[in-house]
């Protein structure tokens, strides 16, 4: 188990890596820079559309809920006095085609926003490592919950990240000075070129 200060030293080391979604890689020119802030933007911007829509649609079938069963019995209720039950039916079924058509209105507007999101987060959960992955236990088709639990685990993510990276880069260093095997065969380039000459002089008798 660690120590108080060895969790201090872990937490510190781990808030002070940079957001990935705010870093701009180098090498990028300014168009580049700017296409890739914008890209950012648009997906945050999709991401907190489908929450608010969400959350509406939710409020909205509570609501509905609420109101139907409020109004039917208050309806009821006048209509067993005044003998209308006709028209309460009427009035009943244009408030549900009306409340019913703005609900479908935003789940199709959800569908929409969702199916959106759901091509960026994908190409983002690529890069979150797997011992991250592991730990996340919500639906694995839910883009917003896998976006917010990208965000939660960004710094972690891009810790861990850094580590692959540098070990990634320490291997292919040592690959690229890898001393070539020696020659095993006992014969220098010089001798192999003089045997070469050797046998075309023989040739020629």
């Amino acid at each position: 188990m660690p120590t108080e200060t060895e969790t201090t030293i872990t937490a510190t080391e781990v808030t002070t890596e940079p957001d990935p979604d705010e870093v701009i890689p180098e090498g990028l020119n300014d168009g580049g820079k700017a296409a890739l802030t914008a890209e950012r933007e648009a997906r945050k911007k999709a991401a907190k559309e489908a929450r608010e829509l969400k959350e509406r649609l939710t409020a909205l079938e509570a609501e509905k809920a609420e109101s139907d069963r409020i109004k039917a019995e208050q309806d009821e209720a006048d209509a067993v006095k005044r003998g209308e039950f006709e028209k309460l039916a009427t009035e009943r079924a244009e408030t549900i085609k009306t409340v019913s058509g703005e609900r479908d209105s935003l789940k199709t507007r959800l569908d929409q926003a969702l199916t959106l999101l759901a091509s960026s987060v994908d190409e983002r959960w690529k890069d979150v490592p797997a011992e991250v992955a592991e730990l996340y236990e919500g639906d694995a088709n839910d883009p917003l919950a896998k976006t917010a639990f990208i965000e939660r685990n960004a710094k972690v993510i891009a810790k861990i990240k850094g580590e692959q990276d540098a070990t990634q880069d320490r291997f292919r260093q040592a690959s690229r000075t890898r001393t070539p095997p020696p020659d095993t065969t006992g014969k220098t380039a010089e001798a192999e070129e003089a045997r070469r000459r050797q046998a075309k002089e023989v040739s020629t008798f």
